[in-house]
């Protein structure tokens, strides 16, 4: 029966490096994962989802906006705001909350 060998400084380093690719790799699979998942969600043409920025601008329009209210993502995104491409009569009849 033989020891097992004592690690030595240079492969504590190695296998910790070693360690840490391996989570980075799990970890960048994950994200890749979940941003599938979320893309088929927003995408999904059974609802609408518009989302702006701090200023007001579209920053998403999936295909159920797109079939909803017919305008292409590509025309409305980084462009305009909600307010650009709403009734005002019917922004006025809508309810407060």
């Amino acid at each position: 029966m033989t020891a097992a060998p004592i690690p030595t400084p240079e492969v504590e380093r190695l296998a910790a490096g070693v360690v840490e690719v391996i989570t980075e790799v799990r970890r960048k699979e994950a994200v890749l994962k979940t941003g599938a998942l979320q893309n088929a969600i927003l995408n999904s043409a059974n609802f609408s989802s518009i989302a702006t920025d701090e200023k007001g601008v579209i920053q998403i329009f999936n295909v159920g906006a797109e079939r909803m209210l017919g305008y292409a993502a590509t025309d409305v995104l980084n462009k305009i705001t909600p307010a650009d491409i709403s009734d005002p009569q019917e922004v006025m009849r809508a309810p407060r909350r």
